[in-house]
């Protein structure tokens, strides 16, 4: 939440609350995507989010909040600021500092056996749409 809301601040977006209800959701989620060992996009109403999935041969260097944090503000390298909206290149980015979006719920689960890291982070409301936000 720290690193979000320092990336938020950057960009003049005011900062974000925790939601346990999002985080719950998320680690759900996350359970999902590492067992899957491929992204699904979950499409809940009202509901934005960023997923991260990636291998990792032991949890010995689990990626931290920060470190994926950093991983989708450096998008903001390719983001358009004369004409903000939604593109596949900057969409982590973008609902980070969406700023309509007020909270955010985030989990991490790594699936041993597969060797897969879920990083799911939930966000509402949804932002980085093409409307106005």
């Amino acid at each position: 939440l720290d690193a979000h809301n320092y990336v938020r601040a950057q960009y003049g977006c005011p900062p974000l609350i925790w939601s346990q209800e999002l985080s719950d959701l998320a680690h759900t989620w996350a359970v999902k995507l590492a067992e899957r060992g491929r992204i699904l996009y979950p499409e809940l109403p009202g509901i934005g989010e960023n997923i991260q999935l990636s291998t990792a041969d032991d949890h010995s260097h689990l990626p931290s909040g920060a470190e994926i944090t950093e991983l989708w503000a450096k998008e903001a390298e390719d983001f358009d600021f004369e004409r903000p909206r939604w593109q596949p290149r900057t969409q982590h980015f973008s609902q980070m500092v969406w700023k309509e979006t007020f909270e955010v719920g985030i989990a991490r689960y790594w699936n041993t056996p597969k060797n897969c890291i879920a990083v799911v982070a939930f966000y509402r409301p949804a932002g980085n749409s093409n409307a106005p936000g």
